[in-house]
C-alpha cells in the first residue's frame, strides 16, 4: 500500500551498515510519532537508537555484526562500540557499555540484532521495520475475536476513508523521515459490491463479490456503492469504464482494478488482513443469530473492534505498507 521499491543491500560497506541502523531507527521513531500509546506498546515503536559492534574486519571472508537496540528518550545516530562489546553473546555487554559511557541512566538495551554470513545482506531498513510491525501485530491479534462487517455502503465508505487517511499519515511521516516515494499522489478508490448469486460457491457468511477501481487523480477520494449485480459486467480489463453508479467518475478510465470475494477485497481496504474480517448480512435470521452470539466483533458499531492489526500499513495493516 505504501507503493515503494525496497531492495536489500548485498555485501554492504561499513558506511552502509551504519546507515541501515540509522534509518531503521528513524523509520521506527517516525511511525511511533503518529501512533497511539497502545500501538507503540504492541508494535514496539518507542524511541530507539543503536550501538553497533563489528565482530570481524570488513575484509574478512565472512562478516558478522550486532546492533544493540537501545530504548531512549534521546534519538541520535548509531555509535560504534566494537572495542567494548566485541562478542555478541557476552551477558555483561550492557554493563560494559554503561560503564564506558555509551548508555545513560534512563537508557536500556532491549535486544541485540545479529547479522552475519559469508555474503552479508541487509534488508531495506523500512522493510525491516514493517516486517517487525507485521509480526508483532499478528502475534497480538491471535487472541482476538474475528470481525464481521455488514453490507452497509455508507458505513464502509466512512471506515475506508478513515483508514485511508491513516495510511496517508503514515506515508507522510515516513517521507519526513527520509523514506523515498512514500508520499506520492493520493489515488481515489471506488468500491462496488453485490450479492453474487452466480458465483458457483457457497459460504455461511453469504456470497458477496466486489470490485475496486483506482484513479490516480491525487484527490484521495473514497466512494463505496452497493449494486444489484456485477459492476463490471462482461467487460475485460483494461477496457472497463467506471460505471455510472460512481457519478463523479462515470466513464473515466481507471488506472487499476481489483475484483473478487468482497471479504478479501474490502477487509484490506479497512486495514485488516483478509482472513481477519468477513462481510455478512446481519439482518437475516442467521445474521441476527451470529450477532447475538457474541462470537464476532462488528466493524462500524463500536470502537472496540479496532484491535491493532499488522501496517499497510493505517497501522492496522501497515497501519493498514
Amino acid at each position: 500500500m505504501l507503493g515503494v521499491s525496497l531492495e536489500p543491500t548485498k555485501n554492504p560497506t561499513d558506511e552502509e551498515i551504519i546507515r541501515f541502523f540509522d534509518q531503521r531507527a528513524q523509520y521506527a521513531n517516525a511511525l511511533g510519532a503518529v501512533s497511539s500509546g497502545d500501538e507503540i506498546e504492541v508494535f514496539d515503536l518507542a524511541c530507539r537508537r543503536y550501538l553497533l559492534a563489528f565482530h570481524t574486519p570488513s575484509g574478512a571472508w565472512t562478516r558478522s555484526l550486532t546492533g544493540f537496540e537501545v530504548r531512549t528518550d534521546n534519538a541520535q545516530t548509531t555509535q560504534i562500540v566494537t572495542e567494548v562489546a566485541s562478542t555478541r553473546r557476552d551477558p555483561l555487554s550492557e554493563l560494559q557499555l554503561r560503564a564506558a559511557g555509551y548508555l545513560s541512566g534512563g537508557e536500556r538495551i532491549t535486544r541485540a540484532l545479529y547479522q552475519g554470513g559469508i555474503e552479508l545482506q541487509l534488508p531495506h531498513p523500512l522493510v525491516a521495520v514493517l516486517d517487525e510491525v507485521e509480526r508483532l501485530g499478528k502475534q497480538y491479534n491471535t487472541g482476538f475475536r474475528s470481525l464481521l462487517f455488514p453490507p452497509d455502503a455508507p458505513m464502509l465508505e466512512r471506515e475506508i476513508r478513515a483508514e485511508r487517511q491513516r495510511v496517508f499519515e503514515v506515508r507522510d511521516a515516513l517521507a519526513a523521515a527520509g523514506a523515498r516515494d512514500t508520499a506520492g499522489p493520493r489515488p481515489s478508490i471506488l468500491v462496488a459490491f453485490w450479492e453474487d448469486t452466480e458465483s458457483g460457491w457457497a459460504s455461511d457468511f453469504g456470497n458477496w463479490s466486489a470490485c475496486a477501481f483506482t484513479v490516480n487523480d491525487g484527490l484521495g477520494a473514497v466512494l463505496v456503492r452497493r449494486v444489484a449485480k456485477s459492476a463490471i459486467g462482461d467487460n475485460w480489463w483494461p477496457d472497463i469504464p467506471i460505471p455510472e453508479v460512481f457519478e463523479e467518475y462515470a466513464g473515466v478510465k481507471a488506472d487499476s482494478l481489483s475484483q473478487g470475494d468482497a471479504s478479501w477485497l474490502i477487509a484490506q481496504l479497512l486495514g485488516y488482513a483478509d482472513h481477519d474480517a468477513r462481510m455478512m448480512d446481519l439482518d437475516t435470521d442467521l445474521g441476527r443469530a451470529v450477532r447475538n452470539s457474541g462470537t464476532y466483533s462488528i466493524i462500524g458499531e463500536s470502537d472496540e473492534e479496532r484491535s491493532i492489526i499488522e501496517v499497510e500499513p493505517g497501522m492496522k495493516s501497515l497501519p493498514a505498507v
